[in-house]
């Protein structure tokens, strides 16, 4: 009996140790996650911080709203070239809506060899950064919608058309004067 309930007290040993064994390891885990929580608060204190500006002080150095105007050489022949490329997106539209694959081509074809730029008469250079820009975008995308055409993909088509749709629309909300 005696060998019965020493085999008891050693398991009762061992279960002992086994429990705080593990209640080590629980603790090293929680003084780990405490040391990187400080570490992470003293980081987020150290930091500078950035300011948010009153809103008084924006409104005064809110930028110009006005349309900037656009330098060219000849207004009229300007015009003229934007008409002509209004038309082309016209003729474009309804050849799509028409399903009309040779209208398609022929529209986008024209759109793509047209340039705003170009029509400007200056360098790029001369113009605003962001209407060289769109003049980019504006080909990047025209030459998509020929590509598109060309290949017969009326979804691909459609993305295209609306991408350059977009451009046109914010280059007129950015340049375009309302009496013109």
């Amino acid at each position: 009996m005696r060998t019965c309930s020493k085999a008891k007290e050693k398991n009762k040993k061992s279960s002992f140790f086994i429990p705080f064994f593990i209640q080590g390891r629980n603790q090293s885990f929680l003084i780990i996650s405490i040391i990187m929580v400080a570490i992470t608060m003293v980081f987020t204190l150290s930091c500078e911080r950035v300011e948010k500006p009153d809103e008084a002080a924006f409104m005064d150095e809110e930028e110009d709203l006005s349309i900037p105007e656009l330098p060219y050489e000849n207004k009229e022949i300007f015009r003229m070239h934007m008409n002509s490329l209004d038309d082309s997106y016209e003729s474009l539209e309804e050849s799509i809506d028409r399903q009309d694959w040779e209208g398609i081509r022929t529209f986008a074809m024209r759109m793509k060899s047209s340039s705003p730029v170009l029509f400007t008469g200056k360098r790029k250079d001369e113009l605003p950064q962001d209407y060289v820009l769109l003049d980019t975008r504006f080909h990047f995308h025209t030459l998509a919608l020929v590509e598109a055409s060309e290949a017969r993909e009326m979804v691909k088509l459609n993305l295209e058309f609306d991408n350059v749709k977009e451009i046109c629309d914010d280059c007129h909300v950015k340049y375009k004067k309302k009496d013109s």
